[in-house]
């Protein structure tokens, strides 16, 4: 009998667990049509990106508008006769894989991962294709510095190069593999400084000037990215200032998104296991990034787009969290972290949708397909 029961249990927690990948599936599978088939007339880039499809073939190199990477595999699927519609398909659903294996290499919980994201700061991903290709793939570089080996920071660093080729913005991720190879306790001590580093960069891009600091990272951008026009582009398009009450509030929610994972790291190293504690402190390096990285909203509101790639981390440090949260010896305080992880998420999807404007905010019924 005792034989039976523990069949019978062990037959419902396999059912248990393929029914959550199964829903986690199918969760990124929706983000996948989403992004995929998004409403060539409401989505703000869809008209250039598809413009930008038909002209790459009779171009120049140095006529062209975005990375080579994204470039060159546009004129592949457009001179084997594929429509621009096929060709964003194709790369969604590239981004799509590559985001679920980054995912599910932190946890499980991918479900959790898919509506979170896809109820704060996915609808912007699935307007900004690149930047959509780009983070994906850096989630899956980053997966793999969960265990610092040589072998492991090459692949990482490969990955992250690749995701450049997509989105510029890519190379800063570079980064996060330096972070990851300092010491944690390091970082972990020294949180409130770096806040403090921020702020005071802050004041010396107010001193010294954003067209003089932007000329020169211009001129050193152009040297290092596949991108031809990136130089001008970061002069004059990444040089247009941010708006107060914008950047107030992206800085705000950040802050905010980080001092949230302080907590939970410090929560997660009470009781969890080594695995998850590891875990964490990655996921604590790379989200120390988007502090570190807060002036560049002081330059145009474009630079939102990295805190907001950023917060993709958050979102797995909260799945993985309430993946393990039953191995985790919090009592009073386990209300208080889920209160404070939706204040947080809702703050951070507020923020970066309002960043971007009425037109964008107008566009988000037709995004969901709902209009």
């Amino acid at each position: 009998m005792g034989f039976i029961v523990a069949e019978g249990l062990q037959f419902l927690d396999q059912f248990a667990k393929r029914k959550t990948q199964v829903i986690s599936a199918l969760g990124m599978l929706m983000l996948w049509y989403l992004a995929a088939f998004s409403s060539p007339v409401h989505n703000l880039d869809y008209g250039t990106y598809q413009y930008q499809y038909t002209i790459m073939p009779i171009e120049p190199p140095s006529a062209w508008h975005f990375e080579k990477g994204y470039s060159y595999l546009g004129i592949l699927f457009s001179k084997m006769g594929f429509s621009y519609q096929t060709y964003r398909s194709f790369l969604c659903l590239v981004a799509i894989i590559a985001l679920y294996i980054g995912v599910r290499r932190f946890t499980q919980n991918v479900s959790l991962f898919a509506g979170i994201y896809g109820a704060t700061v996915f609808l912007l991903d699935a307007t900004q294709l690149r930047n959509f290709v780009m983070i994906s793939i850096v989630v899956l570089a980053i997966s793999f510095l969960q265990e610092v080996t040589p072998k492991n920071v090459i692949v990482s660093v490969l990955l992250i190069l690749i995701s450049a080729q997509f989105h510029s913005l890519g190379y800063l991720f570079l980064l996060a593999v330096i972070l990851r190879m300092l010491p944690f306790s390091f970082l972990y001590k020294y949180a409130m400084g770096f806040v403090g580093f921020s702020i005071g960069l802050i004041l010396l891009i107010n001193i010294v000037g954003v067209r003089n600091i932007l000329k020169l990272a211009g001129t050193i951008l152009a040297v290092v990215s596949s991108r031809g026009n990136l130089a001008s582009k970061v002069s004059h398009q990444y040089g247009d200032g941010s708006v107060l009450i914008r950047y107030v509030a992206v800085a705000v929610s950040t802050l905010a998104a980080f001092l949230l994972i302080w907590l939970l790291y410090k929560v997660v190293a009470m009781s969890a296991t080594p695995v998850l504690q590891n875990q964490f402190q990655l996921l604590y390096s790379v989200i120390l990034m988007a502090v570190i990285t807060l002036p560049t909203l002081s330059l145009a509101d474009d630079y939102s787009r990295i805190p907001r790639s950023i917060f993709l981390f958050v979102i797995i440090a909260v799945a993985a969290y309430y993946e393990h949260s039953t191995e985790i010896q919090l009592t009073k305080m386990r209300s208080l972290v889920t209160v404070l992880v939706i204040i947080v998420c809702a703050m951070n999807g507020f923020s970066h949708l309002y960043m971007w404007g009425t037109a964008f905010r107008g566009s988000l019924l037709y995004l969901l397909q709902l209009a």
